[in-house]
């Protein structure tokens, strides 16, 4: 994964969900709990999650809280089949909240520490990084997704730098840090995602801008998966 520079432009419908606070974040991920069914979310659970963050937001009406939600929605349905993986939205709000980078990248790895066990396997790192990117390219503009076979090379260059033996290893929440704050790659993208400030896209974007967009990273390191 190629190095990524500047800061992000995020469109209209992400700018009331930027620079959450830890506790807001975590109020988020809680109302996910005590709501939904699965990891699939339609509009009406997105906007019950996100009436948690009302009072931070000086909102009193829930029709006011639901219509920000609903924009925020669509922007992340982008396949339109009225579902949202709510993994991805709860990573890409950590991501573009007021949390430490420590915290965020915290915040996301135990979304998918599925098992508790304080250990993660590649796949569920790959998952990880292609579920809070997504959701984060999704919402800002000029930016493509890397691919999830550079995002798969990423996470393996992750467990051989914690000297791992690979897909049947498993790699700490402290190793995962290690390796973030020491990989150009990761830093570089974790930073042009963090403290997004008022950069927001003056109009929405439609689909000749979507046409014009251009790629801001390379082709990652070929690793081997053996």
């Amino acid at each position: 994964m190629g190095q990524c520079h500047g800061k992000a432009t995020f469109i209209k419908a992400a700018a009331p969900f930027l620079n959450a606070s830890e506790k807001d974040v975590n109020r988020l991920w809680e109302s996910f709990n005590d709501v939904a069914e699965g990891f699939g979310l339609n509009q009406d659970e997105l906007s019950e999650i996100c009436r948690t963050l009302m009072p931070t937001l000086e909102i009193h009406a829930r029709v006011d809280m639901d219509q920000l939600s609903a924009a925020l929605f669509m922007a992340l349905d982008t396949d339109e089949n009225g579902l949202v993986d709510a993994l991805e939205f709860l990573g890409t709000i950590a991501l573009m909240s007021a949390m430490t980078i420590q915290q965020k990248l915290t915040f996301v790895y135990n979304c998918y520490d599925f098992n508790e066990s304080g250990q993660i396997s590649v796949d569920e790192l790959t998952l990880a990084l292609r579920s809070t990117l997504t959701g984060l390219c999704k919402l800002s503009t000029g930016v493509l997704c890397p691919s999830e076979l550079v995002l798969e090379d990423m996470a393996l260059h992750a467990f051989h730098k914690s000297e791992k033996q690979g897909v049947d290893d498993y790699i700490s929440l402290t190793e995962f840090l290690k390796f973030a704050e020491t990989t150009p790659e990761m830093t570089s993208w974790i930073d042009f995602f963090d403290c997004p400030a008022e950069r927001v896209e003056e109009n929405d974007r439609d689909d000749s801008d979507l046409e014009n967009e251009v790629a801001v990273m390379a082709a990652g390191p070929q690793l081997s998966r053996g």
